[in-house]
Formats: C-alpha cells, sequence, structure tokens
C-alpha cells in the first residue's frame, strides 16, 4: 500500500491553536480560534465545537503576512495561554 506523506507544521499541538500545510503554489495557514473570522482573506471557516472555529486562509506570496493576519495569530496564542 502506499501512503502519501503529507508534511505539516502545527505550533502548539496540543491545543492546536494554528498549522501551517504547504501546498502547490501556497500555503495553508489553519488559525484555531473561538470565533469565525469574517473576511475576503478567509478560504474556509469551520466550527468544530462549541467554542472552536477553524479559520483556513491561503498564503500565495510573502507580503500577505501583514498585522490583520498576525493579529488574528496573536489571538489564536492568546487563547492557548
Amino acid at each position: 500500500m502506499v501512503t502519501r506523506f503529507r508534511p505539516a507544521f502545527t505550533v502548539r499541538s496540543w491545543t492546536g491553536f494554528r498549522t501551517f500545510h504547504p501546498r502547490r503554489g501556497g500555503i495553508l495557514v489553519n488559525i484555531v480560534l473561538t470565533r469565525e473570522l469574517e473576511s475576503a482573506r478567509i478560504h474556509r471557516a469551520e466550527r468544530v465545537s462549541a467554542n472552536r472555529w477553524h479559520n483556513e486562509v491561503i498564503l500565495k506570496d510573502p507580503a500577505e503576512i501583514d498585522a490583520e493576519l498576525l493579529a488574528w495569530i496573536s489571538e489564536g496564542y492568546a487563547h492557548t495561554a
């Protein structure tokens, strides 16, 4: 049996507040928050429990790492502390 390997990098894996998945042409960033993000940048948002949302952003260019994205990542980190 052949299994396809998909590398991922998770920060704070015991809480899973942020995960990076390499994709062809970019990186998918999954940010776990207590709310759904309302932005055109959100590729997909999924409620996984009563107080947890997975919000996915696809980054295709380093310039997309801006204050808005960093604020979302900081918010996710603050909820895990």
